[in-house]
């Protein structure tokens, strides 16, 4: 058997084969999707049970992602359109991280923001605010003080 030096591979761990790009190439390709096979979903529920997302799911949504799962794993694909735009919230949810988290909900007040500024004139005394709102440095920033501020 021949070692990883002799083969001029790197050795790639087993907990670490392809489930974080497949969950990020999963994340990346959300919207218009057009199924879900069963790696797809396998690699999703790990991501979401290492990085905490599993627990914070309701039942009845742990419940229909594993039901989807085990038809997934019989069928090969789920196609149906109105279950997978109900595993898609759900899958959403589950690789969901805290940046992706911030930089959605400073996304949200940057529009709120940009809305506000517009109608009362304030790029045309200030017309670098315009891209101060989509620099993703202050979106992230403008989403932790919007997390911190509801804390409050």
């Amino acid at each position: 058997m021949a070692s990883a030096a002799n083969s001029g591979k790197p050795r790639i761990q087993w907990w670490r084969r392809g489930e974080l790009s497949q969950a990020t190439r999963l994340m990346a390709n959300m919207e218009g999707r057009n199924g879900f096979s069963y790696v797809e979903l396998y690699a999703a529920r790990c991501r979401a049970f290492r990085n905490g997302n599993w627990c914070k799911l309701e039942l009845p949504e742990r419940a229909l992602f594993n039901a989807t799962m085990a038809l997934a794993r019989i069928r090969g694909r789920i196609i149906n359109r109105s279950l997978v735009d109900r595993i898609a919230g759900i899958v959403f949810r589950m690789l969901e991280t805290i940046s992706s988290t911030l930089l959605r909900r400073g996304i949200k007040k940057a529009a709120w923001l940009e809305g506000l500024y517009s109608r009362n004139g304030v790029f045309a005394w200030l017309p670098k605010m315009r891209s101060l709102l989509q620099d993703p440095g202050y979106l992230t920033w403008l989403g932790l003080s919007t997390i911190n501020f509801e804390a409050v």
